[in-house]
């Protein structure tokens, strides 16, 4: 019985793992590390060691046939407070109805489909009983031992399962804190350039979908920017960015980006805090320093072309005009008070810039 619910599963696209129970414990039966990333073939299901098999589970960051990813909210009541009982038991009626199954602890699953590839949420247990399987936890299910089916209803398909489960929680989606701090004028501007230069598979209602500019080619779209939130997710590696972000990596230059002084090589840039300069990635981290004065010795004009892969003929002539440009911003102010222009988007990594003005 256990082989032939996995089977189901698994010809709707689905990997699957047979598992075994110690106590409370569910151990997987086998290396099962590459169903991340590879489909399994009937070949590689039959020959699964189902005949030791107590039960299975579901690799919840493959997508299946359609492309959705498996995402099941946990409400689990072991070793958790009995407030936060009460609490997870509240909310689970403020899920959107779905298959519903009750675990072998007495706990509840709901179990979804997502357009968008969820992450594992587990930072509410203690306080919530509740947690969202996903990103590449293994999702056991019923019939395995000690799980039963509670309803007939298949799982329902949601756009965003991570989104539905902080709303219903009450907390804050720290996927859309990226943008914090940008007028919403200029994102949706930003979001119009960007768009333009991805290749756009259709709309939902809160996300634009596109096949991935960075992990090519996909099957199905596995990209995706949220229309109102201005945040964009990568289905392969789970990986969030910011539109400002998001345009570097693409070559995409914004409008209204205020920079300070700054120089692009390739994907990179070169940025100046007072008398250090900063070699930041398309991300907004730095990958390398180096003094001002020490920026156009050979030594480190070497080092900036291999770490950004832009000839070096390129990065000579770049340093020597941000050298240029540098000196001669600072000797304009060297009786002026400078004031402080905040570049980075994301209030936990800004990084203070002079603004060569003068105060007014």
């Amino acid at each position: 019985m256990i082989r032939e619910a996995a089977y189901k599963w698994w010809q709707h696209g689905f990997n699957v793992v047979p598992v075994k129970f110690f106590e409370d414990k569910k151990q997987p039966l086998g290396d099962w590390a590459r169903w991340h990333s590879k489909r399994q073939s009937e070949k590689d299901f039959n020959d699964l060691p189902w005949g030791s098999a107590e039960g299975f589970g579901i690799v919840t960051d493959y997508p299946n046939n359609e492309g959705l990813f498996l995402a099941v909210v946990d409400y689990d009541v072991k070793r958790v407070s009995e407030e936060a009982k009460a609490k997870g038991k509240e909310l689970l009626g403020k899920f959107p109805i779905t298959r519903m199954e009750k675990t072998a602890t007495g706990g509840i699953h709901l179990v979804y489909l997502s357009k968008v590839k969820p992450k594992a949420v587990r930072e509410f247990h203690d306080s919530h009983a509740l947690e969202l399987i996903a990103g590449g936890l293994l999702a056991v299910m019923a019939p395995s031992k000690g799980y039963t089916i509670l309803n007939d209803n298949e799982p329902t398909i949601l756009e965003d399962a991570q989104g539905i489960f902080y709303q219903v929680l009450g907390v804050n989606d720290d996927r859309a804190e990226v943008n914090e701090g940008v007028d919403s004028s200029l994102l949706e501007k930003w979001l119009s350039q960007i768009k333009a230069k991805l290749k756009v598979a259709g709309e939902g209602h809160q996300y634009i979908y596109a096949h991935c500019p960075f992990h090519p080619p996909d099957k199905h779209p596995s990209f995706a920017i949220h229309k109102t939130k201005y945040y964009a997710v990568d289905f392969h590696d789970n990986q969030v960015y910011n539109l400002r972000q998001l345009a570097r990596a693409l070559g995409v230059e914004l409008d209204g980006v205020p920079e300070g002084l700054t120089c692009k090589l390739g994907a990179y840039r070169l940025n100046l805090v007072e008398r250090d300069v900063f070699l930041l990635d398309f991300k907004d981290q730095p990958v390398f320093t180096c003094k001002l004065h020490a920026l156009n010795s050979e030594k480190t004009k070497t080092r900036l072309a291999e770490l950004t892969g832009v000839d070096k003929a390129d990065v000579e002539r770049k340093v020597a005009e941000f050298t240029f440009k540098a000196h001669v911003m600072q000797n304009s102010v060297r009786d002026e008070q400078p004031t402080i222009l905040m570049t980075s988007w994301k209030p936990e990594k800004r990084m203070l810039m002079f603004s060569m003005r003068k105060l007014r």
